[in-house]
Formats: structure tokens, sequence, C-alpha cells
């Protein structure tokens, strides 16, 4: 078996054995001599021989087992505290290593690339029988390389436990590949890292105003760069929370659009209140409006009415009374013909229905079918009936979506509504056409027309939060504006990091994790 491309040039082969299974190969070092480790004097006068065993890379899936027969050596220099000492090659294999370095590298490979675990079952695939422990330590024992101080900087933070603790990620956003990881996301950890690596010219960064004050206080030259992600996010979160104080204005919107669309229906409260529950909430509802008007508080509402203060607080917002809507829920609304025919008929027992429906396939409770009776009567006239009112449910997150998009983008089922509620509240439209030109803005690079829109959003009250945060971090929210860079690579990476600790949950550390993501980088 021809055996000198397969071993290094440092040893010589003595004999071979070949199984269906395993290789082995009697090796020994070509050297006849020696050098002492200690005062690195030439020895050559030899002391005894012991056998070596190591792991060598696999044959075409078959284990490779090195029988090594290693001299010892008397060290020869008078004066030496070493006697006797063992033969070594450090250029392939380590100090009391089990294994040649090729193979040490190949598994740092696979661990890099699959973590312990997995990696373990890869080498015992390819040949190379190994624990996940083994893997682990050949991982954690090489040395971490120092970073490369860039020009472009990019800064995140990413979790280590979500609402619990959390690190940095810094990237090089003109190699696209992290530099470093830091152990949390304080602003003294990045300051001290910045100030140990003087030459950052750009910095990419979210709103944080940790990673700002840091910045600035030790790369005062730097250009900050807000992220435009987390620009558009804050508006569509800025929309939200003012959607959510005009649910009222929405409902009675969807339920205007639904009557358009259906003719027939009944008309809304408070016109025809139908519901004995929907009539005490009215009562309540004229009430407290009427205690809101003598401008007393919500608490004191509360307190003299023996009610919520939420419940309070929401007819404070609400400019008309808006009926809560029954469940909908189509198992039950397939028996409403069923029910509408047996209430005329004079069954007006909840429990008996329930049996009724039940027997013909309804598997919803009494709860769902007594709130959705509620509604009706009690008489057995079939005008009286309110009908079944399927009205569609817009969430303020769902609005807020489209209430950043043009019309020609809205979804044709949301046309007709949102066109309808632009025209019941001129404050709506403003917000509507003040989110398509901010996104005009960043979208066109226009940064110059930032302030103009600034000064004109500042007027109307669901931007005045918005406004004052964009001034606090103008200078970086302006370069967000004009310049090229931006974040985007540094959320990517964030991703890939979060894939790399998911896979050795249970094992990591943070050291182990600075390994592989950095080692992991293309």
């Amino acid at each position: 078996m021809e055996t000198s491309l397969l071993i290094p040039p440092e040893f010589e082969v003595l004999a071979t054995s070949v199984t269906e299974a395993k290789i082995t190969l009697q090796l020994q070092f070509t050297a006849s001599t020696a050098y002492c480790p200690l005062c690195h004097s030439l020895s050559t006068r030899i002391h005894s021989c012991y056998e070596r065993k190591l792991q060598d890379l696999p044959i075409s899936g078959k284990v490779v087992e090195l029988r090594l027969c290693t001299r010892k050596f008397f060290c020869q220099q008078q004066g030496c505290p070493r006697k006797i000492f063992a033969q070594q090659q450090e250029s392939c294999l380590k100090r009391y290593g089990r294994r040649l370095l090729r193979v040490c590298e190949q598994v740092v490979s696979i661990g890099y690339e699959m973590g312990a675990k997995p990696g373990a079952r890869i080498c015992r695939l390819i040949g190379l029988p190994l624990s996940a422990s083994t893997v682990l330590r050949n991982i954690k024992g090489c040395p971490a390389s120092e970073p490369d101080t860039p020009t472009i900087l990019g800064v995140d933070d990413f979790a280590f436990r979500k609402r619990g603790t959390y690190g940095t990620i810094l990237v090089d956003l003109e190699k696209r590949k992290p530099i470093d990881l830091l152990p949390d996301r304080e602003g003294k950890t990045l300051e001290a890292w910045l100030l140990a690596h003087p030459g950052v010219s750009v910095v990419s960064r979210d709103r944080s105003s940790v990673y700002a004050h840091a910045i600035t206080r030790a790369c005062p030259d730097a250009i900050q760069v807000a992220d435009r992600w987390h620009l558009l996010k804050n508006l569509g979160e800025n929309t939200t929370q003012f959607l959510d104080r005009q649910r009222s204005l929405i409902r009675e919107t969807a339920q205007e659009v639904f009557e358009q669309a259906s003719p027939e229906a009944a008309p809304a409260l408070p016109e025809k209140i139908t519901s004995v529950r929907v009539e005490k909430r009215y009562a309540l509802y004229e009430q407290v409006k009427q205690l809101q008007s003598q401008h007393h508080s919500i608490k004191a509402i509360a307190r003299h009415l023996g009610i919520s203060r939420n419940t309070v607080k929401k007819y404070f917002l609400q400019q008309s009374f808006v009926p809560k809507r029954h469940p909908r829920l189509s198992n039950l609304l397939a028996y409403e013909a069923y029910l509408r025919q047996r209430w005329q008929e004079g069954q007006q027992c909840a429990k008996a229905l329930l049996q009724e429906i039940k027997e013909r396939g309804y598997n919803g409770s009494y709860t769902i079918l007594a709130g959705f009776l509620s509604h009706y009567p009690r008489t057995g006239e079939a005008s009286s009936l309110p009908p079944a009112q399927k009205i569609e449910n817009y969430s303020t997150r769902s609005l807020s979506v489209a209430f950043c998009k043009t019309e020609q983008e809205w979804a044709e089922k949301q046309k007709p509504f949102l066109v309808k509620l632009l025209e019941k509240s001129s404050l709506l439209k403003q917000l509507w056409e003040l989110n398509l030109e901010f996104k005009s803005i960043m979208a066109q690079k226009r940064g110059d027309n930032l302030e103009t829109w600034c000064e004109k959003a500042v007027q109307h009250a669901p931007f005045k939060s918005f406004v004052q945060g964009i001034r606090q971090d103008y200078e970086a929210v302006y370069q967000a504006m004009t310049s090229c860079w931006s974040n985007g690579q540094t959320e990517g990476q964030v991703n890939r990091l979060k894939n790399i600790k998911r896979q050795m949950y249970g094992r990591a550390s943070f050291a182990l994790l600075r390994l592989r993501v950095l080692a992991n980088s293309p």
C-alpha cells in the first residue's frame, strides 16, 4: 500500500494493516535525533521507545489509527534539569496530543459550522469517532483573533434571553461581516471598545440613546446614521397609538360600510335599542358623558358610578355610543336561520335552543349562544330581530400599516372602509398624508425636506411626540435620509447569530458564541 501521500513527511511507515472498518499504520519518526525542550541541545543518545496511538483523517470513510514508535532521549547537556525527554514534532502533532493537527483543524471547522453534538454526529459519519465534549473542547481551545478596526461600523443589540439579558453585535459594513460581540448593551462597554479601536468614521445604529451617547463620547467626529427600518417602525407605532384612541370612530365607520353594503340591515344603536344589556350600557354611557360635561375626573366618576376607571376612560374617548358586538363564530352563524325561526315560534329559552342546535352539530358553549341571543327582543316579530351582523373587524395594527401606504397599495377589501374613514375624519386624513410624505422623503433621500416636514407635523397632535424624538436625534435621522449606509446588514447578522445561538442552546457560553459567530462569518 502506497502511503507516502497519506502521512506527513516527518514519519515513515513500518507496516500497514487494513480491515473492513479500520486502517492501522505502524510509524516512526524519520529523524533519529531530537532536541531537548528545555536547553534545545541536540541529543543522539536513545534511552528507550514507547508506542503512541494517534488519530488521523479517515480514508474512504474508514477510521485511520496511527501507532507511532516514539523514542526517548538522554539530554547530553550537563546542568540541564531535564535528563530524559520524548521525541516531538510540533509541525504536525501537539505535545501530549492524541490526534494530528490536521484532524484538530477539521474537527474545529465542523464544530464551528454545526456545534458540539451535531458536529460529533457528522464526525462519526465520516470516520472520526469523537464525543460532543471533544468537539467542544477543540472549539474552545482555538485562540480568538483580534478584530480589525472598521471604518464603517454597524451596531445593534441581540437577546441572549428575550426581555432578559442582551448583548451587542458589531459589524463591518464594508466587509459585510461581524467583527466582535460585546457581553451586554451598556453604553460604557461600547464606549470602551470604541476607545480601544480608534478610526471609526461612520456608525450606523438603531434609535437607542444609550448607543448614541456612547458613540458621541468615544468618537465625537464620527457620523451617526439612524436605522431607517426603526424610523418606519416608530412611525407605525405612533400611528397605532393614535388609532387606539379612535376605536369608536373605527367601529362606527365599519358599521356604516356594512350597512351600505347590506341595505336590509337594521339601523345601528342608539336609534333602535333591542337588547336589555345594551340599554343598560347605553344608560351608563349617558351618565358618564353627562358627568364628563360637568368636568368631573375619571377617578371621581368611576368611584361615583361604581365601575372600572378603564370603562370610564373608554367612554371619555368615544364621540358616540358603540355597542359591543356579539360573537360571530362561523359555527354559530351556521345555525342562525334555525334560531331565528324557533325564536319567532316562541322558543326563547337559551338552554333549550342550545340543546336543539347541539343535536344539529353545534359544538360551542352556552355563553356564546347567550351573548348572541341577547340582541334578540322578547317578542316574536320578525321585523324586530336584528340581522346577522358580519361587520369586518379592523385592528389598529393593520390600519397603521394601511396608513403608511398609498391608496393604490390598499387591499381591495379594505378600500371602501379606509376611504369612508378618511372622509369622516380630517385628522386621520392629515395623519395619512404626513405618513406618506415622510416615507417619500426617506425613499427619495430628500433629507433637506426633513425640517420642513417636522415643522408641518408638529402642528398636529398625533405627531408631537414623534417629531420630538426626531429632533432629539436629528443629525442621525438626517443622515438616514441622505446616507447610503443603513443597519440592514447588522439586522441580518443578528438573525444569523440567533440561529447559531439556538443550535448551541444548553451548552453555550458567551465566549463560545463569540467564537462561532466570528469564525463562521463569510
